[in-house]
C-alpha cells in the first residue's frame, strides 16, 4: 500500500509540474505554482479549511523557485482573492495593491504580479487550493487575457489530478 501511494504521489506531483509548466510558458510567467488548501491535517477533505500550502513550483531558468516548500500559512494571507474564488473567478494582483501578509511575501520573492485561478474538485463547493503564475521584476504578461486563460485551463487540469489522486486514496 505504501509503495503505491509513493508512485501515485509521485506521478501526481509530475503530472502537476507539467501542467504548472504549460501555464508558465505560455503566459511567459517567471513562475507556476500549486498551493493547496488544508485544515493542518488534510488537504482533500479537511473542510474547513484554515491554511495554506504550497505543494509545487517550477519556475523559469535563472529564476529562484523562491518559495518552494511554503507550508501552512494561514489563509487569511489571501483573504482578498476568496470571494473571487468562491465566485470561480480568477485575481490579478499588482503588488502595490496587496494587502500586508501577501505583500511581505511578493517582496520576499521579487514579484511584482500574480495571476492566481481557484482549484475545484467536483462535489466540492468551495476551492481546494489554488494555481498561480507570477512575474518577477521586470517581466509583465505580454497578454493578460491568454495568460488569464491558460492559467483557467490549468486550474481545471490541476483539479482532475487532485480529484484522481483523491479518488485512488479512497479506495
Amino acid at each position: 500500500v505504501h509503495a503505491r501511494a509513493l508512485t501515485e504521489a509521485v506521478t501526481r506531483s509530475a503530472e502537476m509540474n507539467r501542467i504548472l509548466r504549460e501555464a508558465m510558458v505560455v503566459s511567459e510567467a517567471a513562475r507556476g505554482e500549486l498551493w493547496q488548501y488544508h485544515n493542518g491535517v488534510s488537504s482533500l477533505v479537511g473542510i474547513p479549511f484554515f491554511k495554506l500550502s504550497q505543494t509545487n513550483v517550477v519556475a523559469a531558468p535563472a529564476v529562484s523557485p523562491m518559495s518552494v516548500g511554503q507550508s501552512s500559512l494561514p489563509l487569511h494571507v489571501i483573504d482578498g482573492w476568496l470571494p473571487r474564488f468562491l465566485a470561480g473567478q480568477c485575481v490579478d494582483q499588482d503588488d502595490d495593491a496587496a494587502s500586508p501578509p501577501l505583500a511581505q511575501l511578493m517582496r520576499d520573492g521579487s514579484v511584482e504580479r500574480i495571476i492566481a485561478c481557484p482549484v475545484h474538485i467536483s462535489g466540492l463547493r468551495e476551492p481546494v487550493g489554488h494555481v498561480a503564475i507570477s512575474y518577477v521584476r521586470g517581466w509583465s504578461p505580454p497578454d493578460r487575457d491568454a495568460a488569464m486563460s491558460s492559467l483557467r485551463a490549468a486550474a481545471v487540469r490541476a483539479g482532475a489530478v487532485l480529484a484522481a489522486y483523491r479518488e485512488s486514496m479512497q479506495r
